[in-house]
């Protein structure tokens, strides 16, 4: 009840300091209306992927006005311990306001670390958490785009997720549905795109 009364990084420094879990420190920080120490508590403690999934409820059940730079800040970090749970997060948040294209530059970094790990010379680096899930850029980007989006980079992007695919069927329904048929035989079809 005296919450708004302490100061929030004082008490998780205590809290933390005394074997309290990140999630709960998060807790505390996001009652107080610290939402950065309140996400850096979640994101920073033991568990990596449950501190990512607390970090996305903090953000979540906070005003877009304030959560919105934290957003961008760790989308990297939350694709890469708990994508599919990042991915609904950000397209839940994309009517409040999150842009789509200042999140595609981690939806990129996070496909380029999948197609990394998928390859056998690479060298194994274990330093944090990374979930590898073939559906959760492509979720979001369908997302957006069938939200309204109409940004050249996130069509595009989509469109490269859906070339690479072992499956042409996701590929044609989408150019089926957004390039008329006028326009395939086009020079410009590009354009239209």
């Amino acid at each position: 009840s005296f919450v708004k009364d302490m100061d929030p990084k004082v008490i998780v420094n205590i809290l933390s300091s005394h074997d309290i879990t990140a999630g709960e420190c998060a807790g505390f920080s996001a009652a107080a209306g610290d939402i950065n120490a309140a996400v850096n508590a979640a994101l920073f403690g033991e568990d990596e992927t449950a501190g990512a999934l607390d970090a996305l409820r903090v953000l979540n059940d906070s005003l877009i006005e304030k959560a919105e730079p934290y957003y961008y800040k760790h989308a990297t970090v939350f694709l890469s311990r708990a994508p599919m749970a990042a991915a609904k997060s950000f397209l839940a948040r994309y009517s409040d306001g999150l842009s789509e294209t200042k999140l595609l530059p981690a939806f990129m970094h996070y496909e380029r670390k999948r197609a990394e790990m998928k390859n056998p010379l690479a060298e194994e680096k274990t330093e944090s958490t990374f979930v590898d899930d073939e559906n959760a850029s492509i979720k979001y980007l369908e997302g957006v785009i069938a939200q309204g989006s109409r940004s050249r980079a996130i069509f595009n992007y989509l469109t490269s997720l859906y070339s690479a695919l072992d499956d042409e069927g996701p590929l044609f329904r989408f150019l089926s549905t957004y390039v008329p048929p006028s326009a395939s035989s086009s020079s410009n079809s590009g354009d239209v795109i």
